[in-house]
């Protein structure tokens, strides 16, 4: 055979080799790669899946939504971390709650009632802001039990000048700098007839106070404000306004029993009619 016969057949031979159609080996059938499937989707490979859309990784999930790490979640909105709410210092029920041990820092605590070494005057401060007997004059103001059994009075030594609306005086029984502080006077008693004196300059000599206990202020502050000014009384004379006193934070302590204490609730009277003078 010619040279160019020998060609030609050549080129015909390997023409019907490279149109026959492709057998593709098989997925597991000749071939064990490591990295290759024995199940659809899944493979042997340390870094693949046993399991469709899943795998053995430790940062991964075994359960949807899920995972093994430590700052993530074991169970809904919820953590295994240090800043959840399995921590003593964290909310493990509603809003605004906490379970530290120290009442103070905690929204479960109740607040502690005001201390008071004194059962009897204790019952009567727990209606303080309600007593019924309120008296007000010049920059005083006098409060008592109905029995007139326990008072509370105070009196502010305000220095003359114009009332304004908004005018604070105030008195520290703890040393605690305050603005527009004054001098004054602030006493608890229990014992009878204790009001009877009060703003009143017409004194009855057969029915005067009997006082069997006096408290004086320890500590806290006590203020009268400037709410409403009415005018003077008179041409010259004092000006009349209506104001409001609060006590805040008060402790007494019993007069001759040092360490016998008792705190008074923090309260507000308003509406009171001040400025103006008996006589």
């Amino acid at each position: 055979m010619s040279a160019a016969r020998t060609s030609v057949a050549l080129f015909l031979v390997l023409l019907l080799a490279a149109c026959q159609p492709y057998e593709p080996v098989g997925d597991d059938d000749t071939v064990d790669v490591a990295d290759d499937d024995d199940a659809v989707d899944d493979d042997d490979s340390s870094d693949d899946d046993d399991v469709a859309d899943d795998d053995d990784q430790a940062d991964d999930d075994d359960v949807a939504d899920d995972d093994d790490q430590a700052d993530d979640d074991d169970s809904s909105d919820d953590d295994d971390a240090a800043d959840d709410d399995d921590v003593a210092d964290d909310d493990d029920s509603g809003a605004d709650d906490d379970d530290s041990s120290s009442p103070a820092d905690d929204d479960d605590a109740t607040p502690p009632p005001p201390v008071c070494d004194d059962a009897v005057l204790e019952a009567a401060l727990s209606t303080l802001g309600s007593w019924p007997i309120q008296i007000s004059c010049g920059h005083s103001f006098y409060t008592g039990t109905a029995a007139d059994t326990f008072r509370l009075g105070m009196s502010f030594s305000v220095p003359s000048v114009p009332e304004t609306v908004g005018m604070t005086w105030s008195q520290s029984f703890d040393g605690a700098p305050l603005p527009d502080l004054v001098t004054g006077i602030f006493e608890v008693q229990a014992g009878a007839n204790l009001t009877v004196n009060d703003c009143n300059d017409a004194l009855d000599p057969f029915n005067q106070p009997v006082v069997a206990q006096q408290w004086d202020p320890i500590a806290g502050t006590a203020t009268m404000t400037v709410d409403v000014v009415n005018g003077e009384a008179w041409p010259g004379g004092p000006l009349l306004f209506d104001g409001s006193v609060t006590v805040s934070s008060v402790t007494v302590e019993l007069a001759g029993s040092p360490g016998t204490v008792c705190e008074l609730p923090d309260t507000t009277w308003t509406g009171l009619s001040l400025g103006w003078l008996p006589g």
